[in-house]
C-alpha cells in the first residue's frame, strides 16, 4: 500500500496505526490507499488516521482514501477463543447479543466473500480457482459458526488413516488428534498445524476448565489447551547446561 500496489485494506481486530512498528509509515501507506474498511466498536487511530497529529486541515482535504467504519460486535457479544502469551487457547461464550445494527466479524467477512464469489462466477477473473473452489461448507454460509471454524482449523481426516506404529485408525471425516497425523498427500486438511489438537473427537480441548496442577509448576495441564500439542513448557534449555544441570538452582 505504501508503494501504491495495494489499493485497500480490511482492518478487523487490529489497530495497525497504534500497534505497528512504524506508525508514521502506516499512516503514509493509508493516505495512499483508495479505500479502508475498519470493523470496530469505537473510532480508533486506524479508522481516523487522517486526523493524526501533524496532519493539517489542508492536508486532510487532499487525502482521497474512502474510509468505511463497520460496527462490529464487542468482546462480550461474541464467542471464540483468546490466546495469551503462554500460548493457551481459551474458549469463551457470548454473554449477550450485539446491540442495534452491530454485526459479528465473521458475518461481515463471510457475506463480503460470498458477494465476491458471486462476482467471480459471473465475471470470472485472472485466477478464479482460490475463490470459486474454496471450501465453504458451514451450516449457515452467511454466518459461519466459530466452533465450526475452530474444528476446521484443527484439521480432520479426508480418508481413513492408520498409524503404523500403534495401528490406531482415524476414520475419514473425524477430527485429528494432533499435528503428527497431518499428511502431505491430500488425505488430511488443517487450517494451521500449531492448533491441531485443540478440537478433537473428544471435543473442544480449548474449553477445558480443570484447575488441577499435579506438578505444582502453575501449568494447569487440563485448563484450556496450549499450542503446540498442549505443551506448557516449550523453551527450557536456556535455564540449564547441556547436561541438564540448572545454571541457578535457586531459579
Amino acid at each position: 500500500m505504501y508503494r501504491g500496489s495495494v489499493k485497500g485494506m480490511f482492518a478487523f481486530g487490529m489497530n495497525g496505526v497504534a500497534i505497528g512498528p512504524d506508525t508514521q509509515k502506516n499512516i503514509e501507506a493509508l493516505k495512499r490507499a483508495d479505500w479502508l474498511v475498519v470493523g470496530e466498536i469505537y473510532p480508533d487511530e486506524t479508522s481516523e488516521f487522517w486526523k493524526s497529529p501533524g496532519i493539517s486541515r489542508e492536508e486532510m482535504k487532499n487525502i482521497k482514501t474512502t474510509v468505511y467504519r463497520l460496527a462490529c460486535a464487542g468482546f462480550a457479544e461474541k464467542d471464540g477463543s483468546m490466546t495469551n502469551s503462554s500460548r493457551w487457547l481459551q474458549w469463551k461464550d457470548a454473554a449477550l447479543p450485539p446491540p442495534g445494527q452491530a454485526r459479528l466479524d465473521q458475518d461481515i467477512i463471510a457475506q463480503i466473500f460470498l458477494r465476491v464469489r458471486d462476482l467471480y462466477q459471473k465475471e470470472n477473473g485472472k485466477f478464479p480457482d482460490p475463490i470459486l473452489k474454496l471450501t465453504w461448507s458451514y451450516t449457515i454460509p452467511t454466518s459461519p459458526s466459530l466452533a465450526e471454524l475452530a474444528r476446521e482449523i484443527n484439521g480432520r481426516a479426508l480418508a481413513d488413516l492408520t498409524d503404523p506404529a500403534t495401528r490406531q485408525v482415524i476414520k475419514a471425516g473425524q477430527q485429528l488428534p494432533g499435528f503428527a497425523w497431518l499428511r502431505d498427500d491430500g488425505t488430511t486438511s488443517c487450517g494451521n498445524w500449531i492448533y491441531s489438537g485443540c478440537w478433537t473427537e473428544a471435543g473442544p480441548q480449548l474449553a477445558r476448565r480443570s484447575t488441577e496442577d499435579p506438578s505444582n509448576l502453575g501449568i494447569y495441564q487440563n485448563w484450556a489447551w496450549s499450542w503446540p500439542a498442549n505443551r506448557r513448557v516449550l523453551y527450557n534449555r536456556a535455564s540449564c547446561d547441556p547436561s541438564g544441570k540448572p545454571w541457578d538452582p535457586e531459579r
